[in-house]
C-alpha cells in the first residue's frame, strides 16, 4: 500500500512540474495578458 501511495505522490509531483513548466513557457512566449488568457482558455477547453 505504501508503495502505491509513493508512486501516486511521485506521479502527482511530476504532473505538477510539467504543468508549471508549460505555463511558464506559455507566459514567456506571450506578448500580452490577453494572449495568455486566450491560450489558457484554449488549453482548458481541450
Amino acid at each position: 500500500m505504501d508503495e502505491e501511495m509513493n508512486l501516486a505522490e511521485t506521479l502527482k509531483e511530476e504532473i505538477e512540474k510539467r504543468v508549471l513548466t508549460e505555463m511558464l513557457l506559455l507566459v514567456k512566449e506571450s506578448k500580452s495578458v490577453e494572449e495568455i488568457e486566450t491560450k489558457i482558455k484554449a488549453l482548458l477547453n481541450k
